[in-house]
């Protein structure tokens, strides 16, 4: 684990292609904020549990797999998937995921 981005200066920095969907556009607006307070989220969940010793190996996938499709520009399917892993971890602290 490395390094946390800012979805939002991340955003700011990207040079859109062309032809790409303007950047006033509320629906992006809308994803990049879903999957910035997930990753609000994430942080300090992710660093709680490394603190205790190793990562989850499906967690780590799981975040790796988020970085990618942030990378290629899959910015909705990354805030569901972040969203999903909010969820799984804040079971796993309280002890109501099933086991299986």
């Amino acid at each position: 684990m490395g390094t946390v981005i800012e979805l939002a200066s991340w955003k700011r920095s990207r040079s859109p292609a062309p032809d790409a969907i303007p950047d006033g556009d509320p629906v992006v607006g809308r994803d990049v904020a879903r999957l910035d307070a997930a990753v609000q989220h994430l942080g300090p969940m992710v660093s709680s549990f490394l603190d205790r010793g190793r990562l989850d190996p499906r967690v780590e996938t799981e975040l790796l797999a988020i970085i990618g499709e942030v990378s290629v520009g899959l910015v909705t399917e990354a805030a569901s998937r972040a969203e999903r892993l909010v969820g799984k971890l804040q079971a796993r602290a309280t002890g109501q995921e099933r086991r299986g």
